[in-house]
């Protein structure tokens, strides 16, 4: 989205995909900062809860190579690196406002069961969207479109 802002005649087309580009509610927000202040003294935690929060229940229950493939990912981040992610993620800007006047070809992907990326988030940057989004929610995935979905994924690309 950086690129998109700072230098919009590069973007001929975007793919938004299992991603929120607002800023995060207050409440978020320090929930991220907490985060980061765990890691800070090598508590990484907070991500641990995330493969099962963040993916499907097909991939839990029938996918089992990318569930345990999400959980080592997850268990091997290092505490700075979960420390810098955190705070930038906190003090993120809202980059929903880009969407309005840009007018190449624009397509939102998302997990049907992203809870981090939802169906009213997408809703909200098709409506800000100038002209026809085109908008794909692929079942059977999460946040993790890519790892869980990779076939449906590509035929849509």
């Amino acid at each position: 989205m950086s690129i998109l802002e700072q230098a919009p005649s590069l973007v001929a087309g975007l793919i938004l995909m299992d991603t929120n580009i607002g800023a995060d509610t207050e409440a978020a927000r320090q929930k991220r900062l907490d985060a980061a202040i765990r890691a800070d003294s090598g508590d990484t935690s907070t991500v641990l809860g995330m493969a099962e929060t963040m993916t499907s229940r097909e991939t839990r229950q029938d996918r089992a190579d990318v569930y345990e493939d999400v959980k080592r990912r997850l268990a091997e981040v290092r505490p700075d690196s979960l420390a810098w992610i955190q705070r930038a993620m906190a003090g993120r800007p809202d980059r929903r406002p880009l969407i309005d006047s840009f007018d190449g070809p624009l397509t939102l992907i998302r997990g049907l069961e992203d809870a981090a990326c939802t169906a009213d988030m997408m809703s909200d940057l098709a409506n800000r969207y100038r002209g026809a989004a085109s908008v794909h929610t692929i079942p059977g995935a999460g946040h993790f479109t890519a790892l869980e979905k990779p076939r449906e994924l590509a035929d849509l690309l």
